[in-house]
């Protein structure tokens, strides 16, 4: 039970002798995204850094526009204005020794149009050719009652004869 006892010392002895402090793995290198690569002109434009150390200030730049923010967590959000004038802009993310860039194109608005109304147009329910149309009604009519003077006529005449 002794010898297991020194063994056991030895080993546990020796791990602690030789293991040292445990190390992490080295950090991955910062990087940054932007949410809108394709902002309108003067529109907000929100900038992430990811794997900056925790506390350090990271300052974002776009066209003369400033933010500078706390990494927490070895993360960094900032928001930048975009420049008033369509085109391609180059912007950057100071983490520390780190200067990151990223691209945007700031696109020109979007024409708008303003939406008009238009009063109702109520569909046509007859012909502009009335007139032709009345007097052949006229004329039938006047037709229809000539022949049924005549029908009585004759009627009369046979009904006397």
């Amino acid at each position: 039970m002794n010898k297991a006892l020194i063994a056991l010392m030895m080993v546990v002895g020796s791990l602690l002798a030789f293991g040292g402090p445990a190390s992490a793995y080295p950090p991955d290198e910062p990087t940054v995204g932007v949410d809108n690569p394709s902002p309108t002109p003067g529109g907000t434009v929100t900038v992430t850094v990811e794997n900056c150390e925790s506390g350090t200030t990271v300052t974002f730049e776009l066209g003369g526009s400033t933010d500078s923010v706390v990494s927490v967590d070895g993360t960094a959000t900032g928001t930048v204005t975009a420049p008033s004038t369509p085109g391609s802009y180059t912007g950057t993310a100071t983490c520390g020794a780190d200067v990151l860039s990223f691209g945007v194109e700031v696109e020109a608005a979007a024409a708008t149009t303003v939406p008009t109304t238009v009063a109702p147009v109520l569909p046509p329910t007859g012909s502009d050719g009335s007139g032709s149309i009345t007097t052949l009604a006229v004329g039938l009519l006047l037709a229809g009652l000539g022949l049924l003077g005549v029908a009585r006529l004759r009627r009369r005449s046979i009904g006397t004869a």
